[in-house]
């Protein structure tokens, strides 16, 4: 007898087309602290990753130690959870789940 799991329908998954990314929207997601603020420069890294992905890009965040990449490749994947709904798997240290509250 196979698995119930099997007969869970998915749903199919379509990513937008390249040309619907808006440079004006709003790409941050919404956390479940509202305390929670990003510098200008976050804010700027999660606008590009999101470009990135509308624009099917590879991307690789970079910058010195202690800029907050952590928090703005969990905020690109909360976005995408979000507002696209999109599932991923994600995994990291507990502690960086815990400073980030998701």
């Amino acid at each position: 007898m196979p698995p119930a799991h099997h007969n869970v329908q998915q749903k199919t998954f379509r990513r937008p087309k390249p040309s619907a990314f808006d440079d004006d929207a709003e790409y941050v997601p919404n956390y479940s602290d509202p305390n929670l603020t990003l510098r200008d420069y976050q804010v700027e890294g999660i606008k590009w990753l999101v470009y990135c992905w509308y624009k099917r890009r590879n991307s690789i965040l970079a910058d010195e130690m202690g800029l907050g990449k952590t928090l703005q490749s969990v905020s690109i994947l909360q976005y995408l959870v979000q507002e696209e709904e999109n599932r991923f798997a994600l995994l990291t240290r507990r502690d960086t789940l815990r400073s980030t509250d998701c």
